[in-house]
């Protein structure tokens, strides 16, 4: 009960649930009152999300309680239920803390997220994912995120201008994860760069392209993108 999902689909499976309830959680809290119907759903939504995380206290592709559990999706959950807590829907304070706690164990040494816990691989968009999870528990200053922002820095700096693995992903964190902190110069920085990017590589109809996961994906992360400083959705603004 609650998953939102398109019959068939294996590929954005909980990550689809995390980004519909997050936006039925930013219409319903924009919305007139007479949203029963927006409220129940979003409820039912959210639920879903609490009973379905993991003993780790992540969340990963099964709709259900399980032993696997992974950083993108965490983020994903993390970001909707903050968003409907904001919009008056009752959230279990156990499941953001069982959620920060886990995400804290992600962190290397060296600052940057793990994918899991059992593994090692990290990256700049685990990273941005990772700060960002947190600032959905309301965490936006500390030693743990000012090590994962030098983590990102720093592997900028090394990657230059060569294209990441999940461009859109990275994106869509990154611009997030440098909002939020109390410096806004950082994001400004990159900010700027990455606008005038952006617009050289838009088409002529409006869209962004994608191979690996479409046209309206991209348009879509690089729309929430670009509208970050104009506030214009509760979840975004500082």
């Amino acid at each position: 009960r609650g998953y939102i999902s398109l019959h068939g689909d294996k590929l954005s499976r909980t990550h689809g649930h995390g980004f519909a309830t997050l936006a039925l959680a930013e219409a319903y809290g924009m919305s007139p009152r007479g949203a029963e119907r927006l409220e129940s759903v979003l409820e039912a939504a959210v639920r879903r999300i609490e009973q379905s995380q993991g003993t780790e206290g992540g969340w990963e592709y099964e709709p259900r309680a399980v032993g696997a559990h992974e950083g993108s999706i965490t983020i994903c959950y993390a970001q909707a239920l903050r968003a409907a807590r904001n919009a008056g829907i009752q959230v279990s304070g156990d499941v953001i803390f069982r959620a920060e706690d886990y995400v804290k164990r992600l962190q290397k040494k060296d600052g940057t997220f793990r994918y899991q816990l059992d593994r090692e691989d990290s990256s700049v968009a685990l990273t941005a994912a990772g700060i960002s999870t947190l600032n959905m528990a309301g965490r936006y200053d500390g030693q743990i995120i000012q090590n994962g922002v030098d983590a990102i820095t720093t592997l900028l700096d090394k990657r230059g201008e060569r294209s990441p693995k999940f461009p859109f992903y990275e994106r869509l964190y990154l611009a997030q994860a440098f909002w939020q902190l109390t410096d806004r110069s950082l994001f400004e920085r990159w900010f700027e760069k990455e606008r005038l990017r952006l617009m050289a590589d838009q088409q002529e109809d409006g869209s962004w392209t994608d191979p690996s996961y479409g046209n309206c994906y991209a348009t879509a992360v690089n729309c929430l993108v670009l509208s970050l400083p104009a506030g214009v959705l509760p979840i975004l603004q500082r």
